[in-house]
């Protein structure tokens, strides 16, 4: 039973709709359909976290971008929000697509820290508004103190010595110097001068160590100045190294010979007999006494000439006192001239780098035969020198213009 109703079914269904009933045919429609909707905007970043480490405490970090693109339709206008105020974003909102640059300023920063944001990237009518951006900053620590170096102190800058005379030895009333540390450590040293004529000792050493610098020889030093040089103190320890410690000679200047005169004119008033004996003082100016010395060179015939001092000291900025010249005539020929040089040489007051010229005297003697005046006549004035134009032939002036001529008979 069951199978012919389904067989019935089955041959009414055949007959449903088909072509030839029109109970079953579609009948065309006649409305629009809606247009399509378009796409939102969708933000797109090219990274969704920037990284940032300074190399130092207090350092700028190099800057970064990001690539903000529109992944929908329309028009992308973004803006950033919740930024920190270490960064900044330029330029801090705009339309896509764009390239925005992220800098950092650790100025304000502690150091030693990690930092991390999460800044929005905000656009009205995006599908995925707001969209993280994660920046994170690193700084270091500082790095620790380096270890306390020591520094060389000295208790003086400057060593002076005083030389009594030119050439003499310079001392000191406080030739010593003692280097120490400044309390962050020991240290060795190590002594060196340019200066041949500072001697010191010891030359090297731990610090504590009291230097002293010998007394100054200032034979080879320059009379009348100041000199001065150093001693170097090297540690390899300390951090000031090099120090240095001045040393100061004082030397005053040479003694100076000055005679009274610079020559000595005798007038025998008669053969055989001996003229008066003349004087002469010698000046010291300089700050050194003078040692002196006198010698005699003869220009012809010797022996006639002698001086009662021969030699003495003369105090510095002082005057000898006077020494005398005699002319023996009783064993020189009548009617000749003489003559003589007396030659003042310094034996000591100068040094070896501030030498004492010596200083001459001319000496002329003729009797009264080997004299012609030559102007005034008669003869009636003092003489006051002689010199000599060649061997024999003197020259003496006297007041009022008197000039004598010697003759070589």
């Amino acid at each position: 039973m069951k199978k012919i109703v389904l067989l019935i079914c089955l041959i009414y269904l055949t007959g449903c709709g088909g072509d030839g009933d029109p109970r079953y045919q579609q009948v065309p429609s006649t409305q629009t359909p809606p247009p399509p909707q378009p796409m939102p905007p969708v933000i797109q970043l090219n990274t969704t976290g920037l990284s940032f480490a300074s190399t130092s405490c207090g350092s700028n970090p190099a800057s970064q971008t990001v690539e903000i693109a529109n992944g929908g339709e329309g028009t992308l206008t973004w803006t950033a929000a919740n930024l920190p105020s270490w960064l900044m974003l330029t330029p801090p909102s705009g339309t896509a697509p764009i390239t925005v640059t992220a800098q950092i300023d650790t100025n304000g920063l502690s150091c030693g820290q990690t930092l991390s944001q999460t800044i929005n990237i905000e656009a009205s009518g995006a599908s995925n508004t707001p969209m993280a951006l994660i920046v994170t900053l690193s700084i270091p620590s500082p790095p620790p103190p380096p270890p306390p170096v020591p520094a060389i102190v000295t208790d003086k800058l400057k060593v002076s010595f005083t030389a009594a005379t030119c050439g003499g030895t310079a001392t000191s009333g406080s030739p010593s110097f003692t280097i120490s540390s400044d309390g962050n450590g020991s240290f060795s040293w190590s002594g060196a001068t340019a200066q041949s004529w500072i001697q010191f000792a010891p030359p090297n050493g731990t610090d504590g160590a009291t230097v002293t610098v010998a007394d100054i020889d200032t034979s080879n030093l320059p009379c009348g100045t100041t000199s001065s040089g150093t001693i170097t103190i090297t540690s390899a320890e300390a951090g000031n190294s090099p120090q240095s410690v001045t040393v100061e000679v004082i030397v005053p200047s040479a003694a100076t010979i000055n005679p009274s005169t610079a020559s000595l004119g005798f007038f025998a008033p008669s053969c055989k007999v001996s003229p008066d004996p003349q004087q002469f003082m010698i000046q010291n100016d300089g700050e050194t006494p003078l040692g002196w010395s006198a010698a005699v060179t003869y220009n012809g015939a010797s022996g006639w000439l002698s001086l009662d001092i021969s030699s003495g000291i003369v105090a510095a900025q002082g005057t000898s006192g006077n020494i005398t010249v005699t002319v023996d005539a009783s064993t020189l020929a009548c009617g000749q001239g003489y003559s003589a040089t007396l030659t003042l040489t310094a034996i000591s007051g100068g040094s070896t780098a501030s030498p004492i010229a010596p200083k001459p005297i001319h000496v002329g003697f003729s009797h009264s035969r080997s004299w012609e005046h030559q102007n005034p006549q008669p003869v009636g004035s003092r003489l006051g020198g002689v010199s000599f134009s060649e061997p024999g032939i003197a020259w003496a002036v006297g007041n009022a213009g008197m000039i004598l001529r010697s003759v070589d008979d």
